[in-house]
């Protein structure tokens, strides 16, 4: 279409008869005196602006394609190394099968990107046959490809993403910063390792820089109001917003950059006086319902879906209350019945009330000195025969009858209820020993008392005596399973029975510890930790009643989930022998990490960036500053040599400040950090490395050729040249990293260039 305008517009300024008057009282078309006559201004004007546009647009496609398709060959070559399961791919294949069985699990992140993977490996002929036991676990014939053939997609068009919101900082004909930032991300190792694999962080790349692109877009063109492409972009970025917060949390830091951009947007409309304030109503209101309420609606969505598909029960079930397991199909809580209220002689689980709470337990294993050597009680997570007490009522020391209240006849006796305020004992099923604890420091927490399993065919001493209090209810009120909620106060210590989630040793199999918290040291961590609910009951004297009758609405599982995650995912630990990194070591490529087995007989992949645009990221990360210092005083003397464009600057500010929301909150964090991590602040800092590149090397043509235009562009471009040749000679060194290290580690000596990796 473009070509037929421009046709028809040479045709018309040289018209064969000459008569043809000109656009608006123009000048006569046609020749006069042999001479083609030129055409007026406004001719000028369209006709140049119809082949710029024509022009820019069709370098624009060039460079997105080149992009998109180099980054897919960087990203797929060898995908299918190692043929094994490469760190987390065991987690997150684990969840992909959960996926296609449709059983329930619980993960610390939100499901979006696992069901996508999930989808990737469906549409490939993949049905949750491969158990993702470990890393390192061979693959064989499992049809593994298609779900890491997806990430690499998903990470290799984050590339594209980076080259256009560039562009769309900068506002300029000018490529060579666009293109700088492209280059630096499409090369960079981490970027490229984390792509290849079964992972989130290439899904997550892939929502936070379309949103980066789109808060761009949005920001810049926001003086065209309420248009379609105005709606469409505003749209396309809250879609984008839910994808990034719905495949990890730290997608918020997102959220809050466009959030930022948005509240200056709307600042600046505030102070605009010829903005009325029903149309200054009207633009806050339609970002709220595209950037707030669009973003939520999805983010809610992808969990309704989630609990849709996982409708199962699965080895997730016991991080959920007690309430929550009776909506999932197949677990021992679902459609079944048992009896509603507990009486003496119930056979019970117990379980801790807090998110992620696990069953009270018990094994015959004891404690080390120099605790008690009695037998250990812990907090379990899975169901298991170890996690059943017996409710009996306390019997002083010397007594040693012993009341079997499985064989009672209760038709002729009568039934017991237990009631709030009670005195009990619990007796472990198994084992025969009771619930116990004594004034002696537990093993983790020296202010709170050890709770042991104590006794033997039942018989212990006053020590094994609880009270049950019943939370939200009077003293004595009926206890209710599942629905009811209880506090266990020893009687003689008036500690409270208390699980935190903190993990025994090695001893303890690493299961939660169960302590006795004093109830005058720390009254919240006391209502915290310290509630319990009966998830298990049956009793041979009671009749069984639907327990269905107390399934939570979807409301009430979405806000229990949340609360889990993130009670879950603050108390993320390492694992055993595993090595991590702190946030001071992202930005100097300090320390990576390892994704497989690590013998000289191994294909051996190690996350690590590519050196030199680390260097060169952290050089623009400190150039930063300085140059924003010479432009105020650039500013303030009134000179303009040598000073960025004003777009370029503003842009400048907000890159710079989407890297440090996503790289300065990990310094808040206390759980376990990796270095992919850092791999969204990466993004942002190639975008910011690129532009001030670009500045840089056009003031040193400037100031060496500042009257001599084409040396100058010359100078120009072999600056640029040279700045690729470097980044892409590094990617050449490092590339083993991404694509696996085969044989004798001393033959790739020359990539250590820190003592710090392990390579």
């Amino acid at each position: 279409e473009v070509t037929v305008k421009v046709k028809e517009k040479k045709e018309k300024l040289v018209g064969g008869d000459g008569g043809d008057e000109g656009d608006e009282g123009g000048e006569k078309e046609g020749v006069k005196n042999g001479k083609v006559r030129s055409c007026n201004e406004k001719e000028k004007k369209q006709f140049g602006v119809v082949t710029l546009e024509w022009q820019v647009n069709v370098i624009t496609i060039f460079w997105i394609l080149f992009f998109f398709f180099a980054a897919l060959l960087t990203r797929l070559y060898h995908i299918h190394l190692p043929p094994s399961v490469a760190w987390d791919e065991t987690h997150f294949g684990k969840f992909a099968n959960r996926y296609l069985k449709r059983e329930f699990y619980f993960d610390v992140h939100p499901p979006l990107a696992k069901m996508l993977i999930a989808l990737s490996g469906l549409v490939t002929g993949y049905r949750g046959d491969f158990s993702f036991e470990a890393p390192g676990m061979a693959y064989e014939q499992h049809l593994f490809i298609g779900m890491r053939v997806f990430c690499a997609i998903m990470g290799a068009m984050a590339v594209p993403f980076v080259y256009l919101t560039t562009r769309e900082c900068i506002k300029s004909k000018n490529q060579a910063a666009p293109v700088m930032a492209g280059i630096l991300l499409l090369f960079e190792s981490a970027s490229i390792t984390v792509s290849k694999y079964i992972l989130l962080d290439p899904i997550l790349l892939f929502f936070i820089t379309g949103s980066t692109y789109f808060s761009m877009r949005v920001y810049r063109n926001h003086h065209k109001p309420f248009s379609s492409f105005w709606w469409i972009e505003h749209i396309c970025l809250g879609v984008f917003l839910s994808g990034a917060i719905g495949s990890k949390w730290v997608g918020l830091f997102i959220v809050l950059f466009v959030g930022a951009m948005t509240i200056s947007t709307l600042w600046d409309l505030w102070g605009n006086l010829q903005l009325s304030m029903m149309r200054f109503f009207f633009h806050f209101l339609a970002r709220a319902m595209t950037l707030i309420v669009l973003p939520l609606v999805l983010y809610i969505l992808y969990f309704w879906v989630h609990f849709m598909v996982c409708s199962n029960t699965g080895d997730g079930d016991a991080f959920m209350s007690s309430a929550f397991q009776t909506t999932l199909k197949g677990n021992e809580l679902s459609n079944t019945s048992m009896p509603q209220y507990i009486g003496y002689g119930s056979v019970v689980t117990i379980k801790s009330h807090r998110a992620g709470g696990g069953l009270l337990h018990s094994h015959p294993h004891l404690y080390p000195s120099p605790l008690a050597e009695q037998q250990q009680i812990t907090c379990y997570p899975h169901k298991d025969s170890n996690n059943k007490w017996v409710i009996k009522k306390p019997h002083p020391r010397d007594d040693i009858e012993l009341d079997d209240y499985r064989l009672v006849d209760y038709e002729r006796e009568g039934i017991d209820f237990v009631l709030s305020g009670d005195f009990i004992r619990l007796e472990h099923l198994n084992t025969r020993v009771n619930l116990h604890t004594h004034p002696s420091p537990s093993f983790g927490k020296r202010h709170q008392q050890q709770v042991t399993g104590y006794g033997y065919q039942g018989i212990g001493d006053e020590n094994d005596v609880w009270q049950m209090v019943l939370i939200d209810g009077i003293i004595g009120q009926k206890i209710n399973r599942i629905k009811d909620k209880f506090y266990l106060v020893h009687n003689l210590t008036n500690c409270a029975l208390s699980s935190d989630g903190e993990p025994y040793p090695e001893w303890g199999f690493q299961q939660s510890e169960v302590t006795c918290e004093p109830r005058s040291n720390l009254v919240q961590q006391y209502k915290e930790y310290g509630k319990w609910n009966i998830e298990f009951h049956e009793h041979v004297g009671l009749e069984g009643d639907v327990v269905s009758v107390v399934q939570p609405t979807f409301w009430d599982s979405l806000i229990e989930l949340h609360i889990t995650m993130g009670k879950t995912n603050n108390a993320l630990l390492p694992k055993e022998n595993e090595v991590t990194s702190q946030p001071w070591h992202w930005p100097i490529n300090f320390r990576g990490q390892r994704f497989t087995a690590w013998g000289d007989g191994d294909l051996r992949i190690y996350l690590i960036g590519n050196h030199v645009i680390f260097i060169i990221n952290f050089v623009m990360l400190c150039v930063y500053p300085i140059c924003v210092l010479f432009w105020n005083l650039a500013d303030a003397r009134h000179c303009k040599a040598y000073v960025a464009d004003a777009n370029v600057r503003e842009s400048l500010a907000w890159v710079f400040l989407g890297w440090c929301l996503h790289y300065f909150p990990y310094y808040l964090m206390n759980r376990v950090l990796y270095f992919h991590h850092y791999i969204p602040a990466i993004m942002l800092n190639c975008i910011l490395s690129g532009i001030l590149i670009d500045y840089m090397v056009d003031v040193i043509a400037s100031v060496l050729f500042s009257a001599r235009t084409l040396l100058k562009q010359g100078l120009k471009c072999v600056l640029v040249l040279l700045v690729v040749g470097i980044v892409v000679w590094s990617f050449t060194i490092f590339r083993h990293v991404s694509y696996g290290m085969e044989g004798p580690r001393i033959e790739y000596k020359n990539m250590l260039w820190m003592r710090s990796w392990e390579l």
